[in-house]
């Protein structure tokens, strides 16, 4: 098994969102993840605050958010094995985030060699 991060990026506007709205998606996002723990596919992730810290040299430093534009905006990031990069995109497709107009990067988390 390999591991891969999904770095999830424009994530539903909860402030915008109906309670039952808000509801539906916190189910949908805890089936996903669970479904994915009870197949062993989760190693481990986190949602992200909206606020943080850039920092982009030694001197440049931003601490106003948004940093980037809100449709790419990473939200939160799972790690998760998979054969390969086609089982992590086809797991990634079902991904609740879809539904919401956001988007999952998928990408190879590369192996130690020592």
């Amino acid at each position: 098994m390999k591991t891969f991060m999904f770095l999830f990026k424009g994530d539903a506007d909860w402030l915008n969102l109906s309670p039952e709205e808000t509801q539906r998606l916190v189910e949908q996002w805890s089936a996903w993840v669970g479904e994915l723990m009870r197949t062993g596919h989760v190693e481990s992730g986190m949602p992200l605050d909206a606020g943080g810290t850039l920092v982009s040299s030694p001197t440049t430093i931003t601490t106003e958010a948004p940093f980037a534009e809100s449709w790419e905006a990473v939200s939160g990031c799972l790690l998760i094995s998979a054969d390969d990069l086609d089982e992590a995109v086809e797991i990634a497709k079902v991904c609740p985030i879809l539904a919401v107009g956001g988007q999952v990067e998928v990408r190879a988390v590369q192996e130690r060699t020592s």
